[in-house]
């Protein structure tokens, strides 16, 4: 398990602690994509003016929190789950 950024010791600590399941994903990945949008914001004024539909999806970012993705097989293929969690 391979965790960066605030908070990820205690998120890996609570998801080793949850029990085994009977579906495990082959592929879980967790964005903080309100962090995201402040690094691509910082990165922008850096660089010059975003273009307004750029700016948009920063301000997207900005209003989520952590974005999850599962991955699991099932008889029709692999299947993703997403999860957004608003701020």
């Amino acid at each position: 398990m391979l965790a960066i950024g605030k908070d990820s010791e205690a998120r890996v600590k609570a998801l080793l602690a949850e029990p085994a399941s009977s579906d495990p994903p082959l592929m879980m990945m967790a964005y903080d994509m309100h962090r995201f949008g402040e690094l691509m914001g910082q990165l922008s004024s850096a660089t010059g003016p975003m273009p307004s539909e750029m700016q948009m999806v920063m301000d997207f970012y900005k209003s989520v929190g952590v974005v999850t993705y599962d991955a699991h097989a099932s008889e029709r293929g692999v299947v993703m789950t997403t999860r957004m969690k608003l701020r």
